[in-house]
Formats: C-alpha cells, sequence, structure tokens
C-alpha cells in the first residue's frame, strides 16, 4: 500500500468517525426539540412537579479513596463546561468552574435527569445514578454501571447540551 493510500484510508476512518460524532450529536438535538415542543400531558405536567431526590453529601474523611481518571473535558466556545471523570465502575460528571447548574430547572430535572438518566436506567435496570448539590447547585452526578461506549456518548451529548445552559459569566 503507497503512503498515498495510506493517508486516504486514514482520512476515511477520521471522516467516518467524525459523522458518527455528528450523528449522535443530531440525534440528541432531535431529543431536546422533541422535548420542547411537547405539549405536557396531566400526568407528564405532575411527574415535572415531583421534586428530584438530592442527596447532600457531607465531607468524611475516607482511608483510602479511589483513583479518579479524566475520561473527558466538554467545552462550548472556548469555555470549560464539565469534566467526565471514570472511577471503577462509575462515571462522575462535574461542572466547569463557570458553570452553576441548577438541579431544580427544567433543562435539568426534565431533560437530563428523567429523559437520559432515567431513561438509561430504564433500558438498562443495572446503571443507577445520584445526584449531588450544593444549595441546589450541582456538585457531580455519579453515574453506575455504564459499560457501553454509546452510552456514555449519549451522557457526554446530553451533558454538552445542558450544561451549556447555565455558563455563567465571571
Amino acid at each position: 500500500m503507497s503512503e498515498e493510500d495510506k493517508e486516504r484510508e486514514k482520512l476515511k476512518s477520521l471522516l467516518k468517525e467524525k459523522i458518527d460524532q455528528l450523528s449522535k450529536e443530531v440525534e440528541i438535538l432531535k431529543m431536546c426539540l422533541e422535548i420542547l415542543s411537547e405539549k405536557p400531558t396531566a400526568a407528564q405536567q405532575k411527574l415535572s412537579e415531583t421534586k428530584v431526590e438530592v442527596k447532600v453529601e457531607k465531607p468524611v474523611q475516607k482511608a483510602k479513596t479511589p483513583e479518579r481518571k479524566l475520561l473527558t473535558s466538554i467545552s462550548e466556545g472556548g469555555e470549560n463546561i464539565a469534566n467526565i471523570y471514570v472511577e471503577e465502575d462509575k462515571i462522575i460528571v462535574v461542572p466547569g468552574k463557570n458553570v452553576k447548574v441548577d438541579v431544580n430547572s427544567r433543562d435539568f430535572k426534565d431533560f437530563f435527569v428523567k429523559k437520559v438518566l432515567f431513561g438509561l436506567k430504564k433500558e438498562k435496570p443495572s446503571i443507577s445514578y445520584e445526584v449531588k448539590d450544593v444549595n441546589g447547585t450541582l456538585k457531580e452526578v455519579i453515574i453506575k454501571n455504564v459499560t457501553e461506549e454509546r452510552d456514555v456518548k449519549r451522557i457526554e451529548g446530553a451533558v454538552k447540551w445542558t450544561f451549556s445552559r447555565f455558563i455563567s459569566k465571571p
């Protein structure tokens, strides 16, 4: 195989990856549009009025903390909006420094928690999640037992869409 053929194959591979990535983003944007276009039924209205259960964790000294490894940083317009870490069997989503996510907002509760996280849990009952906040501002989201790359990409896209709405200007 000539050098030119190798370059063509590499370029084709990169283009296929980008197409896959953009297709996933389009799918997420369509879901967002669907949510925004829906007229809430009485049951949905009641569901949206229910409170999201949030646990506030007090700092506790632990003997040995598992190592967190950065999986990806998500940026919007040059601004870091979130970091996603891997720790044992967990994915941890931490908002960026200038991102104050209101856990009681519709974007967070109805889209990120109910549509994305609860949707993953319905598809795969082994998946669980925990939302941690301080005074209504998101500290982190811990998602356990996510094993498929497709689900990780779905979470990444949802984080980008949701968290970008909460960027605060310094």
